[in-house]
Order: C-alpha cells, then sequence, then structure tokens
C-alpha cells in the first residue's frame, strides 16, 4: 500500500537529486469513471477480510471515484486529510461506508460541512487533517463502526501499526477495488528526517513517520486514510510519501497532537435518545463522568403481588434505586451493560417486592459479566449478567423467568414493561414497581423512526412508544415480556420520556447463545 503525492515535475526533478519527497497533493480528474487520481496508494499489502477496517471509507467525486480515504470517528464525522478535500465543492463530494470494495454497493452519504485545521498548509503539507461532517448520521453494523482516536502519544519506536486503503499497486496503475492492509513501523522523526534530508520544520510534532517493509508503502489514491495502533485506536492519516514502495519512509498526520482541535470541532452530540443518570446520594462522586441512556415507566399503573416476581432493583449502597434487573436463575441476574459501571462492591440486588425501598430480600454481587463487544458500536450489545454471592430464596413473591429462544414476535404483538421508573417526565422513581402494554415493532420501522439509527442493530427490538406511555430515566436494564411470560428484551434506550419515538430493547433470543454460554462458565460473543 503506498501513499502517493501529486508531483510536480519540476519539483519532483528537484526532490528527486537531495533523496527528499514531493509534498504536493491534487484533486482527482472529474470527467469519467475510474480515472488515475494522484493520491497515496497501497503498495505491497494483502487483502483485507470484510469486516477488518470497518471505521474505513472511500471519499469519492460525483462520478464514483475513488480518490482519497478517510475513516469514521463519531456518527456523523469523517476525518480525513485536508489535502484531499482542499479545493473541492462539497457536493462533488460523497463518502462510502460498508465495504470493501469501493465501487461496489455501499451506503453513501453526503456531505454538510468541511472543517479544516486553521493552519492547514503552513507551512507546505503542515496540518494536513480535516473534518467531514456528514447531513445524516451513519448507519452502523458488522461492516461500519467509528474508531476511537488515541488521545495519548505513546508510540514506540519499533512498535507496529497497520494502514489501511484502496492504493494502487504501482505508479500510473488502476486502483485495486478490494481494499488492502500494510504492517508498517513506527520510527521516530528524527530518523525520518534524516532518511529524506530534511529539516524539524519539514517534519515536525504534528506527524507521525512509519517505515514499510521492503518494496511496499504508499502510493497514489489513500491520502487520509487511516493508520492504526494494536488496540485498535486511531494515530494517524496519510499526509505525503514518495510514490510508490521505494524504501521511503510514509509520513501522516499525528492525531494525539490534533486531539484538541477535534474534539473541539466536531461538537457531536453522542447522547441524543438519552439523558445523564439522576444519582441522589454521595456516592454520585463514584459516578462516571460520561452520559447513557436510561429508561423509566411512564403511563404504567402499580403491579399487583405476584405479577412480576422475576423482577428486581439494582442499587447502590445506599439502598437507591439505580436499574433494573430480571432474575433469570438462582445466582444470575439479566440487566444492561450500561447499569453495570459502578464497581461491583457498591451494588447490591434487592428481589421479593413491589417497593424498592422495602427490601424482602438482598443478595452482594460476586461477578459482572458484561458481553465482550459491549458498546461496540455505540449502545451496541447492551446487555450483561450479574453473578450474585449465594443463590437466591424463591418464595411466591420470588421466581425466576423464562427466556425466549427466538424471535416470534409479528408488528403491533402486545408486550408488558415493568420498572420503578418516574410517572412523569423528570419526576422521581415509583415506589411502586409499575407496568405498562407497549406493542413490538418492526426493526425495519424502527430505524425509520428513531432520530438516531446508528444505535440500532441486529441486537435491538423496539416497541412502538405512544405520547405518554413508555420509557423514561431511571430503569434500563429491566424485563419486556411477552403474552406467554418469557422476557424478550431487556431496556437499552429511548427518547426521554415517552414522547412518542419508539424505545429500544437488547434482544433477549438474539443473545440467548452467549447468556447460556455464560452461565456455563463460558464467555463467548
Amino acid at each position: 500500500m503506498k501513499f502517493s503525492i501529486l508531483i510536480a515535475l519540476s519539483l519532483l526533478t528537484a526532490f528527486a537529486t537531495s533523496s527528499s519527497v514531493a509534498l504536493y497533493n491534487h484533486r482527482p480528474r472529474e470527467t469519467g469513471r475510474k480515472q488515475l487520481s494522484e493520491e497515496a496508494l497501497i503498495v505491497g499489502g494483502e487483502i483485507a477480510p470484510e469486516a477488518f477496517a470497518p471505521w474505513q471509507v472511500s471519499l469519492q467525486n460525483q462520478y464514483g471515484n475513488h480518490f482519497c480515504g478517510g475513516a469514521i470517528i463519531a456518527d456523523q464525522y469523517v476525518i480525513t486529510a485536508a489535502s484531499c478535500v482542499a479545493g473541492l465543492q462539497k457536493n462533488n463530494v460523497k463518502v462510502v461506508t460498508s465495504t470493501n470494495i469501493w465501487d461496489g454497493e455501499a451506503w453513501q452519504y453526503e456531505v454538510e460541512d468541511v472543517i479544516f485545521h486553521c493552519n492547514f498548509d503552513k507551512p507546505l503539507y503542515h496540518n494536513d487533517i480535516a473534518l467531514i461532517k456528514l447531513t445524516t448520521l451513519i448507519a452502523y453494523d458488522e461492516k461500519t463502526q467509528n474508531i476511537t482516536v488515541v488521545e495519548l502519544d505513546e508510540l514506540k519506536e519499533g512498535e507496529n501499526l497497520t494502514m489501511t486503503g484502496w492504493g494502487s499497486s504501482g505508479v500510473g496503475q488502476d486502483y485495486p477495488v478490494e481494499l488492502k492492509k500494510l504492517d508498517v513501523t513506527y520510527i521516530t522523526n528524527e530518523k525520518c528526517r534524516k532518511m529524506y534530508g530534511l529539516n524539524r520544520n519539514d517534519i515536525d510534532e504534528g506527524h507521525i513517520c512509519v517505515q514499510p517493509p521492503s518494496a511496499t508503502g504508499a502510493c497514489h489514491g489513500d491520502t487520509g486514510g487511516p493508520l492504526v495502533n494494536a488496540e485498535g485506536l486511531l494515530v494517524g492519516v496519510g499526509n505525503f510519501g514518495v510514490p510508490c514502495g521505494v524504501g521511503f519512509p510514509d509520513v501522516f498526520a499525528r492525531l494525539s497532537f490534533y486531539n484538541d482541535w477535534i474534539r473541539t470541532n466536531m461538537k457531536v452530540n453522542l447522547f441524543a435518545f438519552g439523558e445523564t443518570r439522576i444519582i441522589r446520594s454521595n456516592l454520585e462522586a463514584l459516578q462516571p463522568e460520561k452520559s447513557r441512556p436510561e429508561s423509566r415507566v411512564i403511563g404504567g399503573v402499580a403491579v399487583s403481588e405476584g405479577t412480576a416476581p422475576y423482577q428486581v432493583s439494582i442499587q447502590n449502597i445506599f439502598g437507591e434505586h439505580v436499574c433494573g434487573g430480571s432474575i433469570i436463575a438462582s445466582q444470575w441476574i439479566l440487566t444492561a451493560g450500561h447499569c453495570l459501571d459502578w464497581p461491583k462492591k457498591y451494588l447490591k440486588i434487592v428481589t421479593g417486592t413491589l417497593n424498592w425501598t422495602r427490601p424482602e430480600a438482598e443478595y452482594l454481587v460476586d461477578e459482572v459479566k458484561l458481553h465482550c463487544l459491549h458498546n461496540k458500536p455505540m449502545y451496541h450489545n447492551d446487555i450483561a449478567l450479574v453473578h450474585l454471592s449465594k443463590p437466591i430464596v424463591y418464595n411466591r413473591h420470588t421466581q425466576p423467568i423464562k427466556l425466549a429462544k427466538r424471535n416470534y414476535l409479528n408488528d403491533k404483538d402486545k408486550l408488558i414493561l415493568t420498572g420503578w421508573g418516574s410517572v412523569k417526565p423528570w419526576g422521581n422513581y415509583s415506589d411502586t414497581l409499575q407496568r405498562v402494554e407497549l406493542n413490538y415493532l418492526d426493526h425495519k420501522l424502527c430505524a425509520a423512526h428513531v432520530r438516531n439509527s446508528a444505535w440500532l442493530g441486529k441486537g435491538h427490538i423496539c416497541t412502538d412508544t405512544r405520547p405518554g406511555r413508555g420509557s423514561c430515566i431511571g430503569d434500563s436494564g429491566g424485563p419486556l415480556v411477552d403474552g406467554s411470560r418469557r422476557q424478550v428484551g431487556v431496556v437499552n434506550f429511548g427518547e426521554p420520556c415517552a414522547v412518542g419515538y419508539p424505545d429500544a430493547f437488547a434482544s433477549v433470543p438474539f443473545y440467548y447463545a452467549w447468556i447460556q454460554a455464560v452461565m456455563a462458565g463460558s464467555n463467548i460473543c
């Protein structure tokens, strides 16, 4: 894989005599299909497996020609090199996701705005970084996910990194349609400058240099493409190099250096469906500093005795209700992953009561089992199991619930949600357990009606919430039950509070095999 920079002929001659690099990168021609642009490409790499780099995007012109790479870093933002989009009209650029084949079937997004670093090209090819804001939110799935931008500059000389892109296999050759990947080695900027014969002002603290293996590297077509470390964090975007695979290092924008700029200019709200959890005690200082979507029951009625003996209240050590859950075995509670941000020593499980302030029995937490892909992407796989320190004592108020093994639900089927959620938006939690009847909503219809479809994955089911009836802040993790008293869902997120948007639940049938494996001592995904 090689990154190439378009080289002005006179500069190429001058730089060739000094073993240096040409620092010019131009736009692709816009006159037809599959014209060769003069951008960076991958030379000598190997074909990437499907979904190997689900954050990878192809920047294309209005004719469908690939000209640069980029990476998804939030549900409406792509990061790339400023040199990729400088001089282009935003209506002449589209962002293509969800594919390893740049000219194949894929999702396409229009550009709302391009944000350049204010010092781009000052001096030449410094601050070569840009953000692209899309007109709509990206639809996440197993082939399409965002990548986290690295925060700290902790690269060590010799560290292995991976670059991806649709780069040519040589100068003047067409782009391969299949995404390629190449493992490269981090080298210090000092060593990089010596190899190029450049001074400190040419390659500075805003750059990263990598040394590809012999006869490999960057070439025309994937400037702006991602450079990723072994932990799966985005450390760089392609800037420049000597095309193609001739032994010189390839140079990337160092994203740890630009982290503050990225955060300031994204202005992205990742929590449009939810609100910050409300904590009403001195334990507030222990709560993680991030917002999570929560749920409470609104528009319901009080539960009669024995109606929901599987319902539990997950509480903090001060006896305050935090989340709901359900008993599924004598030592196992099913709930939502985001309910368990607390250290286990600060949690307890209350059973056998319709009033969470008056526990019949309390159990300490022995272990918390989050799904291994929890929150990947945002709010997917939001399911967890809690193992108790001792078995639950069953009685007429305390019983396990059976789990649905397959999704047999049809649109408009009646389902029951229970919880101690507020009976009005922003009110205190209800002391008395509430129940509300909701209608199952087909997944495609749900995706069309939620505000942020990127949060909705195949592991979710939805209910068609009517205004004044549904979920709100406080009872995430609670059970959604069908007419045969089988649990089909675990409360995940919704638009607070009961304002007519669908509510989303982790699908119990989808995660049934994972649940059984964890309880049996394994932890598959």
